[in-house]
């Protein structure tokens, strides 16, 4: 009895578990064939949050500790208002995003300022190993997807979900390419973090650098602008935290603060001017390999062979620059100022929108 009382003390009295297996959950719901399966494990995550909270509200009161943690249990609160005063509509879909969010911010961001700062630092190397090897293996089953030209379709709830390639982009093994290019960048940005953070040796470093471009491809055959500029982001963030580490790549002299900002700005720019420089090349040279696949599956058939044809997006009217995002945004301006004090909820904020002619799920932002 003692050791099952210690074993549930650790797991609801350290937040690691639920972090980690939150993030988890989050990186293989991601994934197409997955989703069916992983549906029910959600409500594990959120109950096993709950009973977190709960413990913690009566122990050591963590989440009443952490910095700007009021601004979220406020935000937290006038949702719920939010929610109450909407009730005619969508009241239970409302509440249980209500519980997610409560659930995520409270548990995903408020840390004890009194910790350890060595023990946050292993945590977070825990975290962004784990992120990066689960990430790479998505990322190379997506390109191993497309090399061997394997194109599918599956529905989830009744609609349908795309594997392999589809408008002449890469999709991979998620349900839309710009996911895809998201958790590409943020697979890169995990593995540069434990790369600069640990001492690294040789074969570190080859690992880093195949995951690096294994990643980099898979956002490159996206074609996602999105995933692009997350991607831009974060490099950027991490040249400005880690310049001093940076900086001594190039010389062991002293720099000015100054000096090292100029080198990491340089850095980024010569990243960001490589990647559309080198992004054309990379696509018709890759595409080579499922062109190759594919004449050699239909030489035994009386099927024509298909055109030597490289990804890249389809620019008309209805896939500019914005890809109908400016009239959601629009709409989502026009229903902000017809309720600005109490708001309508995230459900009924898309009440009524129709895109590609089905009910809108969300307002398309940009990462």
């Amino acid at each position: 009895m003692a050791r099952i009382t210690s074993i549930i003390k650790e797991l609801l009295g350290n937040a690691i578990y639920l972090k980690v297996s939150y993030l988890l959950l989050i990186c293989f719901y991601t994934i197409s064939f997955l989703m069916p399966l992983l549906d029910g494990l959600l409500k594990v995550v959120l109950i096993y949050g709950f009973l977190y909270l709960v413990y913690d509200l009566f122990t050591r009161r963590l989440f009443f500790k952490a910095p700007f943690v009021k601004f979220l249990l406020a935000f937290l609160a006038l949702y719920a208002v939010t929610v109450a005063i909407n009730y005619q509509k969508y009241l239970w879909d409302n509440f249980v995003v209500l519980c997610y969010m409560a659930v995520s911010m409270l548990i995903l961001f408020p840390h004890d300022p009194q910790e350890d700062r060595e023990k946050k630092k292993r945590e977070l190397l825990l975290i962004c190993r784990l992120i990066s090897w689960i990430l790479f293996a998505t990322t190379v089953l997506s390109l191993l997807v497309y090399l061997l030209d394997i194109n599918l379709i599956l529905y989830y709830f009744g609609k349908p979900v795309y594997i392999g390639v589809h408008q002449n982009r890469l999709w991979g093994i998620y349900p839309n390419p710009n996911t895809s290019a998201v958790l590409a960048g943020l697979g890169i940005a995990a593995s540069m973090l434990v790369w600069l953070l640990k001492r690294r040796s040789k074969k570190q470093t080859v690992l880093f650098c195949i995951n690096f471009s294994c990643q980099m491809l898979l956002i490159v055959l996206s074609g996602s602008r999105g995933g692009e500029l997350f991607l831009f982001a974060l490099f950027g963030v991490i040249l400005f935290f880690f310049r001093d580490k940076i900086a001594a790549r190039f010389t062991k002299k002293h720099w000015q603060d100054a000096k090292k900002y100029l080198v990491s700005v340089i850095c980024f720019l010569v990243f960001v001017a490589s990647y559309y420089a080198l992004s054309t090349p990379i696509k018709n040279a890759v595409a080579l390999v499922p062109y190759g696949v594919s004449m050699i599956t239909q030489s035994d058939g009386d099927q024509e062979p298909e055109d030597f044809q490289p990804l890249g997006r389809e620019e008309n009217a209805d896939t500019s620059v914005d890809s109908g995002r400016l009239r959601l945004w629009k709409i989502s301006l026009q229903r902000f100022a017809q309720h600005p004090v109490f708001g309508m909820t995230a459900k009924g904020l898309t009440d009524g929108v129709i895109t590609d002619g089905a009910q809108t799920e969300h307002m398309h932002n940009l990462y």
